[in-house]
C-alpha cells in the first residue's frame, strides 16, 4: 500500500502500474466483503497499490459492510451518543476505556467497533446510570447537562440503537409493543441502577 497522492510505479519492483476501477473481495478475519473503488495494479509482480485517499475510502466501505453484517452501530449513532453526553472524543475514549483516536476512527467510519464495545455503547444510550458508573470508574467528569437533559432512547424495541440488535446478538426477540424501563429510584453513588420496572 502506498500513501502518495499519485502512484505510477510499483513500490515492490519499480515497474509501471495501471489504474483499475472495479470490485474487489477483501478478507477481514473470517469474513469477506466486496468493495468498489479505484486502485493500481502491477502486472509484473501482482502488487496492488493504493493512494492514501483510495485506501481511506476502501476502509470506509469495508467497515460499513462489516457493521451492516453484524448489526453494529453506525458512525452517526456513536457521534450522537457522545454528543448527548457532552463529551469530547478524548473524554469519551476514557469513559469507554479504549485507546487514543479510536472514537475518531469510529466516527469517520474507517474502523468498526467490536461487539463488546458496541454492547457497551448501547447500554450507555439506553440504560440510565451506565454513563455515570463508567465516569466514576474511569475518572471522567460528565457535564451537568448529561445528567439533566439526556435524550437517549430507553426502549427495548425498534429504535436507532437497537435496530438489528437481535441478529447481531443471535437472539430471537418477540414482536409486539416496545418495552420501556422506568427507573425505580436514583442509583447508589458510583453504581448503576440495579432495579427497574417493565411496562
Amino acid at each position: 500500500m502506498n500513501d502518495q497522492n499519485d502512484v505510477t510505479a510499483c513500490p515492490e519492483c519499480g515497474k509501471p502500474v495501471r489504474r483499475i476501477r472495479g470490485s474487489r473481495a477483501i478478507a477481514i478475519g473470517r469474513r469477506t466483503v466486496n468493495v468498489d473503488g479505484e486502485y493500481r495494479y502491477c502486472d509484473a509482480c501482482g502488487e496492488t497499490v493504493y493512494t492514501l485517499e483510495e485506501a481511506t475510502e476502501l476502509q470506509r466501505q469495508v467497515a460499513t459492510q462489516i457493521r451492516e453484517q453484524l448489526g453494529l452501530l453506525m458512525p452517526e449513532a456513536i457521534t450522537e451518543i457522545r454528543e448527548d453526553l457532552g463529551l469530547s472524543k478524548a473524554a469519551f475514549e476514557r469513559l469507554l476505556g479504549v485507546g487514543p483516536k479510536t472514537v475518531t476512527r469510529w466516527e469517520r467510519g474507517t474502523v468498526f467497533q467490536n461487539r463488546a464495545t458496541d454492547t457497551l455503547l448501547r447500554l450507555i444510550a439506553n440504560v440510565p446510570g451506565t454513563a455515570e458508573f463508567l465516569a466514576a470508574l474511569h475518572g471522567v467528569k460528565l457535564p451537568q447537562k448529561a445528567h439533566n437533559q439526556m435524550s437517549f432512547q430507553r426502549t427495548f424495541g425498534p429504535s436507532m440503537y437497537f435496530d438489528g440488535a437481535a441478529a447481531y446478538a443471535g437472539v430471537a426477540m418477540a414482536t409486539g409493543p416496545s418495552r420501556t424501563i422506568h427507573d425505580t429510584g436514583p442509583p447508589e453513588r458510583g453504581r448503576p441502577p440495579s432495579s427497574a420496572v417493565w411496562s
